[in-house]
């Protein structure tokens, strides 16, 4: 089953759920762990840089923790992880076009050690969602 919000969607993995929420889509397996994602087009139709992302993101990362660049289908962008007050975070900003996506993995350490492998396969499924026209390249 596909899942997605707007111009994006991605393949939901066999036993995990999706719930829309009003801020982002949530799809969870567990009560332990939850990745959320939400979207945007950059205002005018413009190509989303490398130099915004790291612009975007560069409050919201903790001193210290590694942000490398990452590929998923065809989107490309930059993930960090880093564990805060016991929560183990993996962050991604993935652009594709004017397209950004932002995803969230939250939850315990043993959650994102069981749940890894599948978030990674919901995320290299990720597309833009055929709508007619879709964002510019």
């Amino acid at each position: 089953m596909w899942v997605g919000r707007g111009w994006w969607e991605l393949k939901l993995a066999r036993g995990w759920q999706a719930q829309d929420d009003p801020e982002c889509l949530t799809v969870t397996k567990s009560s332990d762990g939850a990745l959320q994602l939400s979207g945007a087009l950059k205002s005018g139709g413009g190509l989303v840089s490398p130099a915004e992302i790291h612009e975007f993101y560069g409050l919201s990362v903790p001193s210290g923790a590694p942000i490398d660049p990452t590929t998923f289908g065809s989107f490309r962008g930059f993930r960090t992880h880093f564990a805060e007050d016991g929560i183990y975070w993996h962050k991604f900003w993935l652009y594709h076009g004017s397209l950004l996506v932002l995803v969230t993995y939250n939850g315990t350490a043993d959650a994102w050690r069981a749940e890894s492998e599948e978030v990674f396969a919901m995320l290299r499924s990720l597309r833009i969602r055929e709508l007619g026209e879709g964002p510019a390249q």
